[in-house]
Formats: structure tokens, sequence, C-alpha cells
């Protein structure tokens, strides 16, 4: 299994709702997180959120910069 998080991403921009494409009305429920983090787990994102939080969800995960 590969743990990956990402970190020192400046924005994060992520949908509400369920997991699926959005069209029209529906993509405007679009959030923008900075200072953010996104924990994967195989194949699968586990966690989206500010860095802080995500650290404390991967565990020892390896760290892949995304800073510039």
């Amino acid at each position: 299994m590969t743990s990956l998080v990402f970190v020192n991403a400046a924005q994060v921009v992520t949908c509400a709702g369920p997991g699926r494409a959005r069209r029209g009305k529906e993509a405007a429920n679009a959030a923008v997180i900075e200072n953010a983090a996104v924990a994967v787990k195989d194949d699968t994102i586990i966690a989206v959120g500010p860095h802080e939080k995500v650290m404390r969800q991967s565990g020892d995960a390896e760290q892949v910069d995304c800073r510039g």
C-alpha cells in the first residue's frame, strides 16, 4: 500500500457533495482551502483540508512538497 501526503499546497479547490462529476449549478459548490494538504492511500484520496488537520490523520505517510 502506498500512502502519500501532498503538503505546502497554496490552495486546493474542492467540491462539496457526492463523489461524482458535477455539471451546471452543481459546479458552483466549490470551496478553496488555503495552506492545504491532501492525503492519498493507494489510488484513493482519504483526507483533504488544512495542513495541520491532514497531517494528524496521515501518520507517517511519505510527503510530497507542492510548494511553488
